[in-house]
């Protein structure tokens, strides 16, 4: 198994841990999501920063540019 392939199947298994660990009152309410590839990272970049802007929360800005440099 290359390393690509084992950071994927680890992100699988991370995702199988959130969506079975216990949620407020029962309520299952989150969205998973895998990213692959500098674009997809880049639109959800453009998109933190977008809202971060819109919303005066300055941590999505910080956590946007984190997300390009990953």
């Amino acid at each position: 198994m290359d390393l690509k392939a084992a950071i994927i199947e680890v992100a699988r298994l991370m995702a199988i841990s959130a969506r079975t660990a216990p949620k407020t009152r029962g309520i299952d309410d989150i969205e998973i999501v895998l990213l692959e590839g500098e674009e997809e990272l880049n639109r959800l970049a453009d998109k933190m920063e977008e809202i971060g802007r819109e919303t005066d929360r300055k941590f999505f800005i910080r956590d946007s540019k984190n997300v390009r440099q990953s």
